[in-house]
């Protein structure tokens, strides 16, 4: 969002499977920049980033803007969404104020059968804001704050059932059958400070971030675990589902110092910090089940701890005016924690806390020809990476040895790239 990284890095809050499911609020344009772009945005950007670049506060005059719409989902229900954006001047050229809010209702249109029967029943509300201040002391020196928060609330999950040996669903389309409802929720905050120098040669950029994500869901595992419970401990439970809750904390401090466009040599250089905190809790249950019943199934804790330091840059030189060549690296240092505590019957108890530290290096080489004024040939050449992590073991009481792998690898990639971009025909066309 804007210049600052959203979301864990590592694999143990959830960063592999969450993506922001941002609401489009108050947003100037979208970026989407493929694949690897390891150099410039570090870690786990190997399938490239998708940039959020919102509205800035405007110091010269005072705007607003509110509007409604409607939807209906076939086989669903009806949506509504409403939003609203104000821009308040509050000293000619030097500061302003940006509000925006928003409230989105989805119909839903998942149809749930048995137990826990209803209709359209993963409908929910997304409601969120952003407060954007900008202070611009003078020509050179500008500050921009900004603070957004996000809440989406579902009655239940929007999948369904596919029979793996024929391909299509157990139920209906839209249908599922469920003993349990599984309702989910992703809270999102955020703030961060942007302090930029124009000393002319060079722009500096300082940006503190601070954000924090919370997921609440639950899962109807009755399929599945109710004959495994029967099959080992000898009774037939009504319900069993999960609660899961994932939480993490982030904090980021980045310095980058960007050369004025137009010289022979162009080039950017940075330095980056990040330390995030994660939590991820589940705790399995039976809601019931007569003689024997076992309630509490497995509570498992799975605290994390993730801190990396970064430097990186690239220089570009435009040998003439129609060539320029593109070199750049970034080395980082990862350092992770990772604890499991656990207890109940369908989990092996709790393991000590491990520890992992990777030095990932990522590299950046392209030579771009000007065809034309709007047309380039362009090769390209790129590598990401996404961290590896510890692994929580057990040491093997008679050899003393680590009974698994006490770390796992970081995912990495090479990219080639050849190709033509150009705006034709007045920029009528554009061609990739």
């Amino acid at each position: 969002i804007d210049d600052v990284a959203y979301g864990s890095s590592s694999a143990f809050a959830a960063g592999a499977t969450t993506a922001l499911d941002m609401s489009l609020l108050d947003l100037n344009h979208i970026e989407v920049l493929r694949g690897p772009q390891g150099t410039l945005y570090g870690a786990g950007a190997m399938g490239g980033v998708v940039k959020y670049v919102t509205n800035e506060p405007d110091t010269s005059e005072f705007s607003g803007k509110v509007s409604v719409g409607a939807s209906t989902t076939k086989g669903g229900g009806a949506g509504n969404t409403v939003s609203g954006v104000v821009n308040v001047p509050l000293k000619q050229d030097f500061a302003a104020l940006r509000v925006a809010a928003f409230h989105d209702h989805d119909g839903g249109w998942v149809d749930v059968l048995g137990p826990a029967a209803g209709k359209d029943l993963n409908k929910g509300d997304t409601n969120g804001g952003r407060v954007a201040l900008l202070v611009e002391p003078s020509a050179r020196f500008h500050v921009r704050a900004t603070a957004l928060t996000q809440n989406i609330e579902r009655d239940n999950s929007n999948y369904t059932d596919v029979d793996p040996a024929t391909g299509k669903p157990v139920d209906g389309w839209n249908q599922r059958t469920q003993v349990l409802r599984e309702p989910h929720s992703v809270r999102t905050s955020m703030g961060s400070v942007d302090l930029e120098y124009d000393f002319g040669a060079a722009r500096l950029n300082s940006i503190t971030s601070w954000q924090r994500s919370k997921m609440s869901l639950r899962y109807d595992l009755t399929p599945v675990y109710a004959p495994l419970i029967t099959q080992f401990f000898g009774y037939t439970p009504d319900t069993v589902g999960e609660d899961e809750h994932t939480s993490v904390r982030k904090t980021t401090q980045e310095f980058r110092l960007t050369s004025s466009a137009g010289g022979a040599v162009e080039w950017l250089a940075g330095l980056y910090w990040d330390k995030e905190t994660g939590d991820l809790a589940q705790h399995v249950f039976d809601t019931g089940g007569g003689a024997g019943a076992i309630p509490v199934l497995a509570d498992l804790d799975l605290p994390s701890r993730y801190e990396e330091i970064a430097g990186y840059g690239d220089v570009t030189w435009n040998a003439t005016s129609s060539l320029a060549l593109t070199g750049g690296v970034r080395v980082a240092q990862n350092k992770q924690d990772f604890t499991q505590n656990a207890s109940g019957p369908l989990v092996g108890g709790s393991l000590p806390t491990a520890h992992s530290k990777e030095t990932p290096k990522t590299w950046l080489a392209t030579a771009r020809y000007a065809l034309t004024k709007t047309s380039n040939v362009y090769v390209r050449i790129a590598s990401g990476y996404r961290p590896g992590g510890p692994n929580a073991v057990l040491d093997d009481p008679q050899t003393g040895l680590p009974t698994a792998p006490t770390t796992f690898q970081h995912d990495s990639l090479w990219s080639y790239e050849a190709g033509y971009k150009g705006d034709l025909f007045d920029n009528t066309l554009s061609l990739e």
